[in-house]
């Protein structure tokens, strides 16, 4: 329980929501979609640095979370299609034949 009181994990976490709130009203205030954007990706990794700080998970997990997070890594994309690697044959140059 004290690993969540402290200071390094409170902070980011109540400043993440604060921008998480801020942001976007001065973006739909605004009319600048961008703002709002940049206020949910912000309070998300403010969030995700202070779950990080209590020790609950590890570092090299927290980038898989957030790129799972924004859409940007699907753990399931290599079932769905054969994925076409290059092998030698793609590099080799052949020998021209005589005519």
């Amino acid at each position: 329980m004290r690993n969540y009181l402290k200071l390094s994990v409170v902070l980011p976490v109540v400043i993440g929501i604060i921008t998480g709130a801020a942001l976007p009203l001065l973006g739909a205030a605004d009319d600048a979609p961008g703002l709002s954007l940049i206020g949910i990706v912000a309070a998300f990794l403010l969030m995700m640095w202070g779950v990080y700080n209590t020790g609950l998970v590890k570092r090299s997990l927290l980038v898989s979370i957030a790129l799972i997070c924004f859409g940007a890594a699907d753990p399931t994309d290599h079932q769905d299609r054969p994925v076409s690697r290059p092998t030698l044959r793609h590099f080799t140059v052949l020998p021209r034949r005589a005519v």
